[in-house]
């Protein structure tokens, strides 16, 4: 679901695929990260126990 979108920024729920996406945009910047911990969390978000929603800044950047 979209929450906002301006053609610059769009907040939407997390979707699957997003999961490789964040995990590489983490290790680019240092981070340790594994696909598995996003995979877990896109799961439990899919589940109504808890919610992500993501910002896609200029198509590049992800952030929880």
């Amino acid at each position: 679901m979209v929450y906002f979108s301006n053609g610059q920024i769009t907040i939407r729920n997390m979707e699957c695929g997003d999961a490789q996406a964040i995990t590489d945009a983490e290790i680019e910047q240092g981070w340790d990260a594994t696909i598995e911990k996003y995979q877990k969390d896109w799961k439990i978000n899919n589940q109504g126990r808890q919610f992500h929603w993501l910002q896609n800044i200029l198509e590049n950047q992800l952030a929880i």
